[in-house]
Protein backbone atom coordinates (compact mmCIF):
# COMPACT_ATOMS: atom_id res chain seq x y z
CA UNK A 1 0.00 0.00 0.00
CA UNK A 2 0.50 3.77 -0.43
CA UNK A 3 3.00 4.42 2.84
CA UNK A 4 1.50 8.24 3.15
CA UNK A 5 -1.75 7.22 2.54
CA UNK A 6 -1.36 4.54 5.35
CA UNK A 7 0.40 6.48 7.62
CA UNK A 8 -2.46 9.46 7.59
CA UNK A 9 -5.26 6.96 7.89
CA UNK A 10 -3.33 6.19 10.84
CA UNK A 11 -2.87 9.52 12.48
CA UNK A 12 -6.68 9.83 11.95
CA UNK A 13 -7.42 6.50 14.12
CA UNK A 14 -5.11 7.84 16.59
CA UNK A 15 -7.23 11.20 16.69
CA UNK A 16 -9.62 9.11 17.40
CA UNK A 17 -8.06 7.11 20.06
CA UNK A 18 -8.51 4.27 18.17
CA UNK A 19 -5.05 2.89 18.98
CA UNK A 20 -4.91 -0.90 18.43
CA UNK A 21 -6.57 0.05 14.69
CA UNK A 22 -3.80 2.40 13.82
CA UNK A 23 -1.35 -0.19 15.15
CA UNK A 24 -2.79 -2.63 12.56
CA UNK A 25 -2.96 0.02 10.20
CA UNK A 26 1.00 0.99 10.65
CA UNK A 27 1.93 -2.95 10.21
CA UNK A 28 0.60 -3.47 6.79
CA UNK A 29 2.70 -0.65 5.64
CA UNK A 30 5.49 -2.66 3.06
CA UNK A 31 8.68 -3.55 4.29
CA UNK A 32 10.21 -1.41 1.84
CA UNK A 33 8.75 1.55 3.24
CA UNK A 34 9.13 1.41 6.65
CA UNK A 35 11.54 4.05 6.79
CA UNK A 36 9.21 6.59 4.70
CA UNK A 37 9.20 9.73 6.69
CA UNK A 38 5.22 9.92 7.32
CA UNK A 39 5.04 6.29 8.48
CA UNK A 40 8.10 7.04 11.40
CA UNK A 41 6.03 10.24 12.16
CA UNK A 42 2.62 8.16 12.36
CA UNK A 43 4.37 5.51 14.78
CA UNK A 44 6.09 8.40 16.97
CA UNK A 45 2.36 9.92 17.21
CA UNK A 46 1.19 6.28 17.91
CA UNK A 47 3.66 5.60 20.37
CA UNK A 48 3.75 8.85 22.48
CA UNK A 49 -0.53 8.59 22.75
CA UNK A 50 -0.04 5.46 24.09
CA UNK A 51 2.38 6.60 26.55
CA UNK A 52 0.48 9.11 27.36
CA UNK A 53 -2.17 6.97 28.33
CA UNK A 54 -0.53 5.81 30.85
CA UNK A 55 0.16 9.35 32.53
CA UNK A 56 -2.40 10.79 35.07
CA UNK A 57 -3.46 14.37 34.95
CA UNK A 58 -0.60 16.28 37.49
CA UNK A 59 -4.25 17.75 39.47
CA UNK A 60 -4.99 13.71 40.18
CA UNK A 61 -1.38 13.06 40.61
CA UNK A 62 -1.02 16.01 42.96
CA UNK A 63 -4.75 14.85 44.72
CA UNK A 64 -3.22 11.11 45.13
CA UNK A 65 0.09 12.10 47.18
CA UNK A 66 -1.98 14.64 48.97
CA UNK A 67 -3.68 11.49 50.26
CA UNK A 68 -0.64 9.29 50.95
CA UNK A 69 3.05 10.80 50.30
CA UNK A 70 4.27 7.55 49.63
CA UNK A 71 2.34 7.24 46.33
CA UNK A 72 5.95 6.19 44.59
CA UNK A 73 3.71 5.66 41.45
CA UNK A 74 2.96 8.90 41.22
CA UNK A 75 6.29 9.81 41.42
CA UNK A 76 7.12 7.35 39.22
CA UNK A 77 5.31 9.35 36.31
CA UNK A 78 7.26 12.75 36.44
CA UNK A 79 10.31 10.63 36.72
CA UNK A 80 9.65 8.54 33.65
CA UNK A 81 8.19 11.65 31.55
CA UNK A 82 11.68 13.28 32.46
CA UNK A 83 13.74 9.83 31.62
CA UNK A 84 11.71 9.94 28.00
CA UNK A 85 12.90 13.57 27.27
CA UNK A 86 16.10 13.01 27.79
CA UNK A 87 15.89 9.67 25.63
CA UNK A 88 14.24 11.57 23.27
CA UNK A 89 16.97 14.44 23.56
CA UNK A 90 19.71 11.84 22.91
CA UNK A 91 18.18 10.33 20.04
CA UNK A 92 17.97 13.78 18.36
CA UNK A 93 21.63 14.63 18.95
CA UNK A 94 22.68 11.24 17.97
CA UNK A 95 20.76 11.78 14.01
CA UNK A 96 21.10 15.49 13.76
CA UNK A 97 23.28 17.44 15.58
CA UNK A 98 27.09 16.34 15.27
CA UNK A 99 27.79 16.68 18.51
CA UNK A 100 31.06 15.85 20.51
CA UNK A 101 30.10 16.87 23.65
CA UNK A 102 26.58 16.83 25.59
CA UNK A 103 25.91 17.84 29.20
CA UNK A 104 22.85 17.41 31.08
CA UNK A 105 22.10 19.00 34.12
CA UNK A 106 18.95 18.64 36.74
CA UNK A 107 17.71 20.63 39.86
CA UNK A 108 14.79 21.20 41.58
CA UNK A 109 13.88 23.78 44.18
CA UNK A 110 10.51 23.38 46.46
CA UNK A 111 8.29 23.54 43.60
CA UNK A 112 10.00 22.43 40.52
CA UNK A 113 12.69 19.99 38.88
CA UNK A 114 14.54 21.77 36.16
CA UNK A 115 16.32 19.91 33.43
CA UNK A 116 19.19 21.25 31.03
CA UNK A 117 20.33 19.96 28.11
CA UNK A 118 23.42 21.22 26.42
CA UNK A 119 24.90 20.20 22.97
CA UNK A 120 28.10 21.59 20.84
CA UNK A 121 26.74 20.63 17.84
CA UNK A 122 25.71 22.11 14.39
CA UNK A 123 22.46 23.40 15.87
CA UNK A 124 19.20 24.39 13.80
CA UNK A 125 17.53 27.38 12.26
CA UNK A 126 13.86 27.60 14.58
CA UNK A 127 11.91 26.95 11.70
CA UNK A 128 13.53 23.51 11.05
CA UNK A 129 11.45 22.26 14.02
CA UNK A 130 8.34 22.56 12.10
CA UNK A 131 9.99 20.04 9.38
CA UNK A 132 7.63 16.66 8.82
CA UNK A 133 10.68 15.06 10.49
CA UNK A 134 10.79 17.04 13.51
CA UNK A 135 8.58 14.79 15.35
CA UNK A 136 11.22 14.18 18.04
CA UNK A 137 11.30 17.99 19.82
CA UNK A 138 7.18 17.60 19.09
CA UNK A 139 6.84 14.84 21.17
CA UNK A 140 9.34 16.38 23.90
CA UNK A 141 6.83 19.58 23.88
CA UNK A 142 3.78 17.65 24.09
CA UNK A 143 5.09 15.42 27.32
CA UNK A 144 6.13 18.82 28.62
CA UNK A 145 3.13 20.42 28.04
CA UNK A 146 0.85 17.38 29.70
CA UNK A 147 2.68 18.33 32.90
CA UNK A 148 2.02 21.26 33.09
CA UNK A 149 5.97 22.03 32.41
CA UNK A 150 7.96 24.62 30.34
CA UNK A 151 10.38 24.01 27.28
CA UNK A 152 12.68 26.60 26.00
CA UNK A 153 14.80 25.53 23.02
CA UNK A 154 17.75 27.81 21.95
CA UNK A 155 19.24 26.77 18.83
CA UNK A 156 21.64 28.92 16.56
CA UNK A 157 23.56 26.67 13.73
CA UNK A 158 26.96 26.17 14.64
CA UNK A 159 26.47 26.84 17.89
CA UNK A 160 24.55 23.99 19.23
CA UNK A 161 21.28 23.53 21.34
CA UNK A 162 19.92 24.01 24.61
CA UNK A 163 16.78 22.46 25.93
CA UNK A 164 15.80 23.71 29.04
CA UNK A 165 12.84 21.82 30.61
CA UNK A 166 11.26 23.03 34.04
CA UNK A 167 8.17 20.86 35.51
CA UNK A 168 6.49 20.89 38.78
CA UNK A 169 7.45 18.80 41.49
CA UNK A 170 4.31 16.46 42.60
CA UNK A 171 4.43 16.80 46.00
CA UNK A 172 2.11 16.36 48.95
CA UNK A 173 1.58 20.00 50.23
CA UNK A 174 -1.62 21.53 49.51
CA UNK A 175 -1.38 23.97 46.33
Amino acid sequence: GNPAALAGLARCQIAKGRLAAARETLQRVPVEHTNHVEVDGARAALSLAEESGTLADPGQLNARLAADENDHAARLDLATALFRILQESFNNVVRHAQAANVRVEVHRDDEHVFMTITDDGIGFFPDCRRKANSFGLLGITERVNALQGELTIGSNQEDGTILSISLPLIHSEPT
